[in-house]
Formats: C-alpha cells, sequence, structure tokens
C-alpha cells in the first residue's frame, strides 16, 4: 500500500478507502491470499492513490490561508478583546378578537456571532 499512497497513517487510509478495496479485493479471494507482488498488482489496479500532505506543505498552506505574517513579533497581546454578540428571539402570539391567547410560540436563543 505504501507504493500507492506513501505514509500509511489515518488521514491516508480514510482518503484512499476506495483504493484499499480494491487492492485488498485483488490480494485475496476466497480468504486466501493470491498476489502479493506490487508489480504485478500495478499492472490491475492502475489508479494513483491520494499522497499526504507534507510538514512543509502543511505550513505553506497554513501560513496561506490565516494570512499569518512571519515578520510580526510572537505573543502580541491587546488590552481590548472584543466579542459581540446578537441574539434574536421570536415570539409567534395568536389573539382572538376577545384579547384571549389562543396560540403563543416562544422560539428562544438564536444567537449570531459578528
Amino acid at each position: 500500500m505504501t507504493e500507492y499512497f506513501g505514509k500509511i497513517t489515518e488521514d491516508s487510509v480514510r482518503s484512499n478507502f476506495v483504493l484499499i478495496y480494491e487492492l485488498l479485493d485483488e490480494l485475496i479471494d476466497f480468504g486466501y491470499p493470491q498476489m502479493t507482488d506490487a508489480a504485478a498488482l500495478k499492472t490491475y489496479i492502475t489508479q494513483a492513490g491520494v499522497r499526504g500532505v507534507t510538514r512543509e506543505e502543511q505550513q505553506q498552506i497554513t501560513s496561506q490561508v490565516t494570512g499569518q505574517i512571519s515578520w510580526r513579533r510572537e505573543g502580541i497581546k491587546y488590552r481590548r478583546n472584543e466579542l459581540f454578540i446578537d441574539v434574536v428571539e421570536c415570539v409567534n402570539l395568536l389573539m382572538n378578537q376577545q384579547g384571549q391567547c389562543n396560540k403563543l410560540n416562544i422560539i428562544i436563543g438564536t444567537d449570531t456571532l459578528k
């Protein structure tokens, strides 16, 4: 399997589940190992596996996505960290002509972060 998708990790197994299933289908027939030669398997299974991201690539992707600035000092703290939350509550009320409540629905706690 390492010849198809490199290092075997939990993520690589999840990403290459179909390929692993296909390999096992070719390797084992009726519970007995049939073909274990990697070169012979490559003639039957030609699809390539999904390779994992290396540490350098992962750091580069992270810095691109988060906008991490390499020249900025570590540990900068701001005196005023703020979080704004809007809580929206809905009340539905159905009254008759005499002012009596026929039906009341209260939906509490729909929050929106801004």
